[in-house]
């Protein structure tokens, strides 16, 4: 009977460390593009998805208006050092959103990056994606 026990939690701590691993394995996506946004490309609409962005709790950094991009620091922790996205704004309304940092790799056709950066990217994509619609 007190072979039962001891079963339980070795098969218990092997599946908290597997699903600890997991959380590690990078993840794959694809390239992220939002749009088409209303009125774009204009100053207006630039300004509505800097706003979206400072709403959602980013912090623009190097915006350039005039090639419509823009970076935004992750939320997301890991311990490999900062990472965040690159937004560009193109002439036919699109948004594009590309991960950057230290464990971020590209393959043909996708980016690989930690599960917690896609996690981030993807609600980040919904937001932006609510503000397509000119107010």
């Amino acid at each position: 009977m007190a072979r039962r026990p001891l079963l339980i939690l070795r098969v218990a701590a092997v599946a908290l460390a597997l699903s600890i691993a997991g959380c590690r394995v990078p993840q794959r996506i694809p390239t992220v593009v939002v749009g088409p946004f209303d009125e774009a490309p204009s100053v207006a609409t630039f300004e509505r998805i800097l706003s979206t962005v400072r709403t959602a709790g980013y912090e623009p950094s190097g915006i350039d208006p005039q090639h419509g991009m823009f970076r935004v620091r992750s939320m997301s922790t890991t311990r490999t050092g900062e990472h965040g996205f690159l937004i560009q704004c193109f002439a036919d309304g699109l948004l594009q959103i590309v991960p950057v940092g230290p464990t971020v790799t590209r393959e043909p056709g996708v980016f690989v990056l930690p599960a917690t950066l896609r996690t981030e990217m993807v609600a980040l994509a919904q937001v932006l994606s609510s503000a397509r619609a000119a107010p």
